[in-house]
């Protein structure tokens, strides 16, 4: 009978889970760890959706002091920003995003200069 009574002791415990907790909690709590999972899924999968339409920068925003030759597409935004915001040169530096006010100050005196 002790020998009986140990191993139903031994079953409860391994049925109980390594914390001792019942075993319909530990499969509650991975019912839960599941739904949380599937959530963070949707919700990752609606960020990527919402982001795929944004025009983000080629570079980081940090790389503003960028030296050198222009590239087309920092011209294009340099002309579009200028057709939107005018002669507000930081609103177009925010807006080009790889050149400091003073590259595009530049950039805009070197362009409205009659040539030679």
């Amino acid at each position: 009978a002790a020998a009986a009574a140990a191993a139903a002791g031994s079953a409860a415990a391994a049925a109980a889970g390594e914390e001792g907790e019942p075993a319909m909690l530990t499969v509650d709590k991975k019912k839960v760890i599941a739904e949380i999972f599937g959530t963070a899924s949707q919700a990752f999968q609606k960020i990527a959706e919402l982001t795929a339409h944004l025009d983000l920068p080629d570079q980081p925003m940090d790389t503003r002091s960028r030296s050198g030759r222009w590239t087309d597409d920092e011209l294009r935004r340099l002309g579009d920003a200028v057709q939107r915001f005018g002669s507000d040169v930081a609103a177009i530096a925010a807006e080009v995003r790889t050149r400091t006010s003073t590259q595009i100050q530049n950039k805009l005196k070197s362009e409205t200069r009659p040539r030679k």
